[in-house]
Protein backbone atom coordinates (compact mmCIF):
# COMPACT_ATOMS: atom_id res chain seq x y z
CA UNK A 1 0.00 0.00 0.00
CA UNK A 2 1.52 3.44 -1.14
CA UNK A 3 2.14 5.90 1.58
CA UNK A 4 -0.32 8.46 0.18
CA UNK A 5 -3.30 6.04 0.53
CA UNK A 6 -2.42 5.06 4.43
CA UNK A 7 -2.08 9.13 5.47
CA UNK A 8 -5.61 9.38 3.67
CA UNK A 9 -7.07 6.09 5.71
CA UNK A 10 -5.87 7.46 8.97
CA UNK A 11 -7.31 10.85 7.96
CA UNK A 12 -11.10 9.16 7.21
CA UNK A 13 -11.01 7.37 10.66
CA UNK A 14 -9.75 9.95 12.64
CA UNK A 15 -12.68 12.26 10.99
CA UNK A 16 -15.34 9.96 11.55
CA UNK A 17 -13.87 9.71 15.50
CA UNK A 18 -14.52 13.56 15.81
CA UNK A 19 -18.00 13.27 14.04
CA UNK A 20 -19.54 10.96 16.69
CA UNK A 21 -18.10 12.80 19.45
CA UNK A 22 -19.47 15.41 18.64
CA UNK A 23 -22.80 13.72 17.94
CA UNK A 24 -22.96 12.52 21.72
CA UNK A 25 -21.80 16.06 23.13
CA UNK A 26 -24.68 17.86 21.25
CA UNK A 27 -27.82 15.49 21.99
CA UNK A 28 -28.40 14.42 18.88
CA UNK A 29 -28.95 10.66 19.42
CA UNK A 30 -32.22 9.20 20.68
CA UNK A 31 -32.65 11.00 24.31
CA UNK A 32 -30.69 14.31 24.12
CA UNK A 33 -31.86 17.41 24.08
CA UNK A 34 -33.74 19.06 21.16
CA UNK A 35 -31.63 20.90 18.75
CA UNK A 36 -31.97 24.81 19.18
CA UNK A 37 -32.36 26.62 16.58
CA UNK A 38 -29.66 30.27 16.37
CA UNK A 39 -31.05 33.32 16.15
CA UNK A 40 -30.75 35.13 13.19
CA UNK A 41 -29.25 38.36 12.68
CA UNK A 42 -32.07 39.78 10.22
CA UNK A 43 -34.20 39.97 12.87
CA UNK A 44 -36.19 36.74 12.43
CA UNK A 45 -37.81 35.80 15.86
CA UNK A 46 -36.32 32.33 16.55
CA UNK A 47 -38.72 29.06 17.28
CA UNK A 48 -39.65 28.82 20.53
CA UNK A 49 -39.03 25.46 22.47
CA UNK A 50 -40.93 23.55 24.97
CA UNK A 51 -44.73 23.29 24.61
CA UNK A 52 -44.37 24.06 20.56
CA UNK A 53 -41.34 21.74 20.42
CA UNK A 54 -43.27 19.98 17.95
CA UNK A 55 -43.03 22.72 15.33
CA UNK A 56 -40.87 22.63 12.33
CA UNK A 57 -37.57 25.02 12.07
CA UNK A 58 -38.62 28.44 10.71
CA UNK A 59 -42.39 27.74 11.26
CA UNK A 60 -44.54 30.04 13.93
CA UNK A 61 -45.95 27.34 16.51
CA UNK A 62 -50.18 27.26 15.75
CA UNK A 63 -51.50 29.90 17.61
CA UNK A 64 -53.83 30.42 20.43
CA UNK A 65 -57.33 30.55 18.78
CA UNK A 66 -57.65 33.96 20.75
CA UNK A 67 -54.38 35.15 19.96
CA UNK A 68 -53.58 37.19 16.57
CA UNK A 69 -50.58 35.74 14.06
CA UNK A 70 -47.92 37.84 14.00
CA UNK A 71 -45.96 38.99 10.96
CA UNK A 72 -43.47 36.79 9.75
CA UNK A 73 -40.36 39.17 8.49
CA UNK A 74 -40.01 38.81 4.69
CA UNK A 75 -43.67 38.11 3.86
CA UNK A 76 -46.28 40.17 2.00
CA UNK A 77 -48.61 41.58 4.70
CA UNK A 78 -51.92 40.43 3.59
CA UNK A 79 -54.71 43.72 2.77
CA UNK A 80 -57.51 44.22 5.03
CA UNK A 81 -59.95 42.73 2.45
CA UNK A 82 -57.77 39.16 1.74
CA UNK A 83 -58.80 37.90 5.60
CA UNK A 84 -58.81 38.30 9.21
CA UNK A 85 -55.40 37.83 9.78
CA UNK A 86 -53.59 40.87 11.82
CA UNK A 87 -56.52 42.01 12.54
CA UNK A 88 -57.63 42.43 16.93
CA UNK A 89 -61.30 41.50 17.30
CA UNK A 90 -63.28 44.98 18.96
CA UNK A 91 -66.89 45.12 20.33
CA UNK A 92 -68.85 47.66 19.00
CA UNK A 93 -71.49 49.17 20.65
CA UNK A 94 -74.59 47.34 20.81
CA UNK A 95 -72.99 44.53 19.64
CA UNK A 96 -71.78 42.62 21.73
CA UNK A 97 -68.66 40.14 21.54
CA UNK A 98 -67.33 39.65 18.21
CA UNK A 99 -68.97 36.65 16.51
CA UNK A 100 -66.12 33.57 16.63
CA UNK A 101 -64.65 33.28 13.08
CA UNK A 102 -65.77 36.83 12.46
CA UNK A 103 -63.60 39.82 12.21
CA UNK A 104 -64.24 43.75 13.17
CA UNK A 105 -64.66 44.84 9.43
CA UNK A 106 -67.19 41.88 9.42
CA UNK A 107 -69.33 42.62 12.45
CA UNK A 108 -69.21 46.61 11.53
CA UNK A 109 -70.36 45.59 7.74
CA UNK A 110 -73.24 43.79 9.27
CA UNK A 111 -73.76 46.40 12.09
CA UNK A 112 -73.90 48.92 8.88
CA UNK A 113 -76.57 46.56 7.05
CA UNK A 114 -78.62 46.80 10.01
CA UNK A 115 -79.22 50.01 10.33
CA UNK A 116 -81.34 49.46 6.62
CA UNK A 117 -82.68 46.54 7.96
CA UNK A 118 -86.15 47.30 8.78
CA UNK A 119 -87.90 45.49 11.89
CA UNK A 120 -89.91 42.84 11.25
CA UNK A 121 -93.29 43.06 14.04
CA UNK A 122 -93.89 40.39 16.13
CA UNK A 123 -90.44 39.37 17.29
CA UNK A 124 -89.72 41.53 20.75
CA UNK A 125 -89.81 40.09 24.28
CA UNK A 126 -92.13 40.84 26.61
CA UNK A 127 -92.33 44.41 28.14
CA UNK A 128 -90.83 44.60 31.46
CA UNK A 129 -93.96 44.93 34.34
CA UNK A 130 -94.99 48.03 34.90
CA UNK A 131 -93.48 49.86 38.33
CA UNK A 132 -95.38 50.58 41.01
CA UNK A 133 -96.40 54.61 41.96
CA UNK A 134 -93.61 56.73 43.40
CA UNK A 135 -92.67 56.63 46.75
CA UNK A 136 -92.47 60.55 47.28
CA UNK A 137 -95.59 60.74 50.16
CA UNK A 138 -99.23 61.28 49.00
CA UNK A 139 -100.25 65.40 48.12
CA UNK A 140 -101.08 68.12 50.70
CA UNK A 141 -104.58 69.73 50.14
CA UNK A 142 -104.47 71.35 52.86
CA UNK A 143 -103.76 75.20 51.21
CA UNK A 144 -105.04 74.17 47.83
CA UNK A 145 -106.80 77.31 46.28
CA UNK A 146 -109.86 76.37 44.98
CA UNK A 147 -110.85 77.59 41.47
CA UNK A 148 -110.40 81.22 40.65
CA UNK A 149 -107.05 83.08 41.05
CA UNK A 150 -107.25 86.92 41.59
CA UNK A 151 -104.48 87.84 39.89
CA UNK A 152 -105.26 85.57 37.36
CA UNK A 153 -108.73 86.09 35.50
CA UNK A 154 -108.00 84.33 32.64
CA UNK A 155 -107.67 81.00 34.16
CA UNK A 156 -111.39 81.21 35.06
CA UNK A 157 -111.47 79.48 30.59
CA UNK A 158 -109.69 76.37 32.39
CA UNK A 159 -112.52 73.40 32.67
CA UNK A 160 -110.24 71.72 34.68
CA UNK A 161 -106.77 72.06 36.31
CA UNK A 162 -103.88 71.73 39.09
CA UNK A 163 -100.58 72.81 39.83
CA UNK A 164 -98.35 70.85 42.25
CA UNK A 165 -94.96 72.34 44.25
CA UNK A 166 -92.97 68.85 44.03
CA UNK A 167 -90.55 68.99 46.50
CA UNK A 168 -93.42 69.99 49.80
CA UNK A 169 -96.03 68.19 47.82
CA UNK A 170 -98.22 70.61 48.17
CA UNK A 171 -101.45 71.46 45.70
CA UNK A 172 -101.50 74.83 45.33
CA UNK A 173 -104.54 75.33 43.26
CA UNK A 174 -106.73 72.94 41.42
CA UNK A 175 -110.23 73.47 39.51
CA UNK A 176 -112.35 70.01 39.18
CA UNK A 177 -109.05 67.87 39.70
CA UNK A 178 -110.85 64.22 39.44
CA UNK A 179 -113.36 65.43 37.11
CA UNK A 180 -112.89 63.24 33.49
CA UNK A 181 -112.18 64.79 30.54
CA UNK A 182 -111.31 64.08 27.21
CA UNK A 183 -107.42 64.64 26.71
CA UNK A 184 -106.46 64.61 23.28
CA UNK A 185 -102.96 64.38 22.75
CA UNK A 186 -101.82 64.18 26.54
CA UNK A 187 -102.57 60.57 25.66
CA UNK A 188 -98.79 60.37 23.85
CA UNK A 189 -97.15 61.32 27.34
CA UNK A 190 -97.89 57.69 28.21
CA UNK A 191 -97.32 55.97 24.54
CA UNK A 192 -93.84 57.55 24.65
CA UNK A 193 -92.99 57.01 28.29
CA UNK A 194 -93.70 53.32 27.67
CA UNK A 195 -91.11 53.35 24.60
CA UNK A 196 -88.56 55.65 26.69
CA UNK A 197 -89.10 52.86 28.90
CA UNK A 198 -88.58 49.75 26.81
CA UNK A 199 -85.45 51.72 25.38
CA UNK A 200 -83.88 51.67 29.07
CA UNK A 201 -84.92 48.36 29.02
CA UNK A 202 -82.99 47.29 26.72
CA UNK A 203 -85.81 45.65 24.93
CA UNK A 204 -85.23 48.25 22.01
CA UNK A 205 -82.90 50.25 20.54
CA UNK A 206 -83.13 54.10 19.72
CA UNK A 207 -81.45 53.22 16.21
CA UNK A 208 -84.04 50.30 15.04
CA UNK A 209 -85.58 51.25 11.75
CA UNK A 210 -89.62 50.71 11.80
CA UNK A 211 -91.15 50.68 8.39
CA UNK A 212 -94.56 52.41 8.01
CA UNK A 213 -97.93 50.39 8.08
CA UNK A 214 -101.17 51.07 6.08
CA UNK A 215 -102.97 51.82 9.44
CA UNK A 216 -100.08 54.69 10.18
CA UNK A 217 -100.56 56.01 6.28
CA UNK A 218 -104.35 55.99 6.99
CA UNK A 219 -104.17 58.89 9.67
CA UNK A 220 -104.61 62.38 7.86
CA UNK A 221 -104.47 64.96 10.81
CA UNK A 222 -101.54 66.10 12.85
CA UNK A 223 -98.79 63.98 10.41
CA UNK A 224 -95.88 63.48 9.47
CA UNK A 225 -97.34 62.11 5.93
CA UNK A 226 -95.85 58.35 5.97
CA UNK A 227 -95.65 56.99 2.36
CA UNK A 228 -94.81 53.26 1.78
CA UNK A 229 -91.98 51.64 1.61
CA UNK A 230 -90.77 54.08 4.01
CA UNK A 231 -89.10 53.09 7.62
CA UNK A 232 -87.84 55.67 10.43
CA UNK A 233 -85.91 54.86 13.74
CA UNK A 234 -87.45 54.57 16.82
CA UNK A 235 -85.69 57.88 18.23
CA UNK A 236 -87.14 59.82 15.17
CA UNK A 237 -90.86 58.44 15.61
CA UNK A 238 -90.23 59.42 19.62
CA UNK A 239 -89.21 62.89 18.29
CA UNK A 240 -92.22 63.51 15.72
CA UNK A 241 -94.97 62.20 19.01
CA UNK A 242 -93.32 64.98 21.05
CA UNK A 243 -92.38 68.07 19.15
CA UNK A 244 -95.10 67.89 16.32
CA UNK A 245 -97.22 65.44 18.16
CA UNK A 246 -97.90 63.45 15.41
CA UNK A 247 -100.40 60.77 15.30
CA UNK A 248 -99.16 58.18 12.30
CA UNK A 249 -96.06 58.18 14.55
CA UNK A 250 -97.74 57.46 17.62
CA UNK A 251 -99.66 54.46 16.60
CA UNK A 252 -96.62 53.18 14.50
CA UNK A 253 -94.78 53.37 17.69
CA UNK A 254 -97.85 51.48 19.26
CA UNK A 255 -97.93 48.86 16.71
CA UNK A 256 -94.03 48.11 16.80
CA UNK A 257 -93.74 47.77 20.45
CA UNK A 258 -97.05 45.90 20.72
CA UNK A 259 -95.36 43.60 18.76
CA UNK A 260 -97.76 44.09 15.66
CA UNK A 261 -101.01 44.82 17.16
CA UNK A 262 -101.23 48.60 18.89
CA UNK A 263 -104.55 47.01 20.68
CA UNK A 264 -101.42 45.08 22.98
CA UNK A 265 -99.85 48.07 23.52
CA UNK A 266 -103.09 50.14 24.32
CA UNK A 267 -103.86 47.07 26.89
CA UNK A 268 -100.19 47.79 28.30
CA UNK A 269 -101.27 51.65 28.91
CA UNK A 270 -103.93 50.71 30.86
CA UNK A 271 -102.30 48.40 33.15
CA UNK A 272 -99.30 50.96 33.53
CA UNK A 273 -102.33 53.48 34.55
CA UNK A 274 -103.56 51.29 37.66
CA UNK A 275 -100.17 50.54 39.17
CA UNK A 276 -99.63 54.34 38.85
CA UNK A 277 -102.77 54.38 40.31
CA UNK A 278 -104.53 56.24 37.77
CA UNK A 279 -108.24 54.96 39.05
CA UNK A 280 -109.72 57.46 36.83
CA UNK A 281 -108.01 56.99 33.42
CA UNK A 282 -108.79 54.90 30.09
CA UNK A 283 -106.77 54.65 27.11
CA UNK A 284 -108.32 54.07 23.54
CA UNK A 285 -105.96 54.52 21.43
CA UNK A 286 -101.71 55.51 21.33
CA UNK A 287 -102.24 59.24 20.19
CA UNK A 288 -105.36 60.50 21.42
CA UNK A 289 -107.77 61.10 18.37
CA UNK A 290 -111.47 61.25 18.95
CA UNK A 291 -112.98 58.00 19.43
CA UNK A 292 -114.93 56.52 16.48
CA UNK A 293 -118.36 55.33 16.73
CA UNK A 294 -118.48 53.10 19.80
CA UNK A 295 -115.31 53.90 20.76
CA UNK A 296 -115.09 56.85 23.15
CA UNK A 297 -112.19 59.67 23.82
CA UNK A 298 -109.32 58.74 25.68
CA UNK A 299 -110.10 60.22 29.02
CA UNK A 300 -108.37 61.27 32.54
CA UNK A 301 -108.14 63.42 35.37
CA UNK A 302 -105.44 66.66 36.25
CA UNK A 303 -104.74 64.47 39.37
CA UNK A 304 -103.90 61.79 37.16
CA UNK A 305 -102.12 63.48 34.35
CA UNK A 306 -100.29 64.74 37.63
CA UNK A 307 -98.82 61.62 38.89
CA UNK A 308 -98.37 59.92 35.31
CA UNK A 309 -96.15 63.14 34.53
CA UNK A 310 -94.28 62.85 37.88
CA UNK A 311 -93.07 59.53 37.97
CA UNK A 312 -92.40 59.50 33.03
CA UNK A 313 -89.88 62.94 34.14
CA UNK A 314 -87.97 60.58 36.20
CA UNK A 315 -86.68 58.74 32.95
CA UNK A 316 -83.94 60.50 31.45
CA UNK A 317 -84.54 60.06 27.66
CA UNK A 318 -88.12 61.30 28.32
CA UNK A 319 -87.15 64.52 29.95
CA UNK A 320 -84.26 64.84 26.90
CA UNK A 321 -87.70 64.42 24.39
CA UNK A 322 -90.28 66.40 26.08
CA UNK A 323 -87.30 69.62 26.18
CA UNK A 324 -86.78 69.53 22.18
CA UNK A 325 -87.86 72.62 21.14
CA UNK A 326 -86.98 71.97 17.18
CA UNK A 327 -86.54 68.44 15.05
CA UNK A 328 -86.49 67.80 11.65
CA UNK A 329 -87.44 64.77 10.27
CA UNK A 330 -86.47 62.42 7.79
CA UNK A 331 -82.82 63.75 6.23
CA UNK A 332 -82.70 67.21 5.40
CA UNK A 333 -83.13 67.71 1.10
CA UNK A 334 -84.49 64.36 1.16
CA UNK A 335 -88.41 64.35 -0.19
CA UNK A 336 -90.50 65.00 2.56
CA UNK A 337 -88.13 66.68 5.23
CA UNK A 338 -90.26 68.62 7.97
CA UNK A 339 -88.90 71.38 10.28
CA UNK A 340 -90.71 70.34 13.15
CA UNK A 341 -91.35 72.96 16.41
CA UNK A 342 -92.79 71.75 19.50
CA UNK A 343 -96.43 73.37 20.41
CA UNK A 344 -95.26 74.22 23.67
CA UNK A 345 -94.75 77.74 23.37
CA UNK A 346 -93.77 77.23 27.07
CA UNK A 347 -90.68 76.23 26.50
CA UNK A 348 -87.75 78.71 27.06
CA UNK A 349 -87.58 80.70 23.15
CA UNK A 350 -91.20 79.97 22.95
CA UNK A 351 -93.43 82.55 22.54
CA UNK A 352 -94.66 81.98 26.08
CA UNK A 353 -91.24 80.51 26.91
CA UNK A 354 -91.14 80.76 30.81
CA UNK A 355 -87.31 80.56 32.32
CA UNK A 356 -87.17 76.80 33.84
CA UNK A 357 -89.72 74.99 31.82
CA UNK A 358 -88.90 71.30 31.30
CA UNK A 359 -91.67 69.83 29.17
CA UNK A 360 -94.19 68.39 29.14
CA UNK A 361 -96.64 68.09 26.64
CA UNK A 362 -99.86 69.90 24.78
CA UNK A 363 -102.83 68.24 23.63
CA UNK A 364 -105.98 69.86 21.53
CA UNK A 365 -109.76 68.33 19.88
CA UNK A 366 -112.95 70.53 19.70
CA UNK A 367 -114.17 68.12 22.93
CA UNK A 368 -110.56 68.77 24.90
CA UNK A 369 -109.79 72.10 24.62
CA UNK A 370 -106.66 73.34 24.63
CA UNK A 371 -104.67 71.25 27.09
CA UNK A 372 -101.15 71.07 28.68
CA UNK A 373 -99.14 69.13 31.04
CA UNK A 374 -95.82 71.30 32.37
CA UNK A 375 -92.88 70.63 34.39
CA UNK A 376 -90.78 73.61 35.94
CA UNK A 377 -87.80 73.63 37.64
CA UNK A 378 -86.10 76.65 38.98
CA UNK A 379 -83.62 77.74 41.75
CA UNK A 380 -84.01 74.35 43.25
CA UNK A 381 -87.91 74.78 43.18
CA UNK A 382 -89.91 72.13 41.13
CA UNK A 383 -93.80 72.55 39.66
CA UNK A 384 -96.11 70.56 37.94
CA UNK A 385 -98.90 71.90 35.99
CA UNK A 386 -102.12 70.25 34.06
CA UNK A 387 -105.04 72.58 32.58
CA UNK A 388 -107.44 71.36 30.20
CA UNK A 389 -110.33 72.68 27.96
CA UNK A 390 -109.36 76.32 26.91
CA UNK A 391 -110.91 77.90 24.54
CA UNK A 392 -108.05 79.45 22.60
CA UNK A 393 -103.71 78.51 22.92
CA UNK A 394 -103.00 82.01 23.66
CA UNK A 395 -105.32 81.73 26.96
CA UNK A 396 -104.00 78.34 27.26
CA UNK A 397 -100.22 79.11 27.83
CA UNK A 398 -100.75 83.01 28.88
CA UNK A 399 -103.05 81.58 31.64
CA UNK A 400 -100.28 78.63 32.40
CA UNK A 401 -97.18 81.01 32.40
CA UNK A 402 -99.10 82.81 34.82
CA UNK A 403 -99.80 80.11 37.03
CA UNK A 404 -95.78 79.16 37.30
CA UNK A 405 -95.66 82.75 38.17
CA UNK A 406 -98.11 82.60 40.88
CA UNK A 407 -96.66 78.76 41.94
CA UNK A 408 -93.21 80.59 42.80
CA UNK A 409 -94.73 83.14 45.05
CA UNK A 410 -97.13 80.96 46.84
CA UNK A 411 -94.74 78.27 47.16
CA UNK A 412 -92.70 80.49 49.51
CA UNK A 413 -95.38 81.24 52.33
CA UNK A 414 -98.78 78.61 51.22
CA UNK A 415 -100.50 80.38 54.25
CA UNK A 416 -100.71 83.69 52.20
CA UNK A 417 -104.16 84.68 50.98
CA UNK A 418 -104.67 84.45 47.45
CA UNK A 419 -105.71 87.82 46.56
CA UNK A 420 -103.16 89.21 48.37
CA UNK A 421 -100.39 87.99 45.70
CA UNK A 422 -99.95 90.41 42.85
CA UNK A 423 -97.80 89.39 39.60
CA UNK A 424 -95.44 91.22 37.72
CA UNK A 425 -96.91 90.39 34.30
CA UNK A 426 -100.48 91.82 35.81
CA UNK A 427 -99.38 95.43 37.46
CA UNK A 428 -100.91 97.64 34.68
CA UNK A 429 -97.55 100.10 33.40
CA UNK A 430 -98.51 104.31 35.21
CA UNK A 431 -99.37 106.65 32.84
CA UNK A 432 -96.70 109.49 32.04
CA UNK A 433 -98.08 113.09 32.37
CA UNK A 434 -96.44 116.21 31.09
CA UNK A 435 -95.38 118.28 33.96
CA UNK A 436 -98.15 120.99 33.32
CA UNK A 437 -101.09 119.42 32.63
CA UNK A 438 -104.03 121.43 30.73
CA UNK A 439 -106.33 123.49 32.97
CA UNK A 440 -108.99 124.00 31.07
CA UNK A 441 -110.44 123.21 27.67
CA UNK A 442 -111.46 127.17 27.29
CA UNK A 443 -107.45 128.26 27.30
CA UNK A 444 -106.65 129.89 23.73
CA UNK A 445 -104.84 128.55 21.37
CA UNK A 446 -101.34 129.75 20.19
CA UNK A 447 -101.44 132.45 18.02
CA UNK A 448 -99.30 134.61 15.48
CA UNK A 449 -97.11 137.49 17.06
CA UNK A 450 -100.34 139.55 16.04
CA UNK A 451 -102.79 137.94 18.00
CA UNK A 452 -103.67 137.89 21.02
CA UNK A 453 -100.18 138.84 24.22
CA UNK A 454 -99.99 136.03 26.78
CA UNK A 455 -99.94 136.65 30.28
CA UNK A 456 -96.31 136.90 31.88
Amino acid sequence: MKLSHLIALAAGILLIHITIILLVTNGGCSGGKPEKLPEKRDGALSAVAGENASALPGKYPAADKNDVKPVVPGEKKKSASSGTEGKIPVNFPDEGPVPAGKSAPQTAKAAAAAEEKVETFGQLPAPRAAKSVLNRGPYDWKYAVNGKISAIPALSGAATGILLHVNSRRILWAKNPRQKVSIASLSKIMTVFLACEDVESGRVLLRSRIGATNEAMSLKEGVVWMRRGEAFTLRSLLEAAVVRSANDAALLLAQYLGNGDSANFVARMNSTAKALNMADTKFYNPHGLPGTKGVPDNTSTPEDLLKLSEYAMTNPLFRELVAIRHAGFRTKGEKGYMDMWNHNHLLPGGTYGVNGVKGIKTGYTRKAGFCVAVACERDGQEFLAVVTGFPTSRERDSSMRSLLQWGFIRAKDPRIPEDRIVLQSNVKKKTSFRSVPVKSKAVPKKKSAKGIQRKK
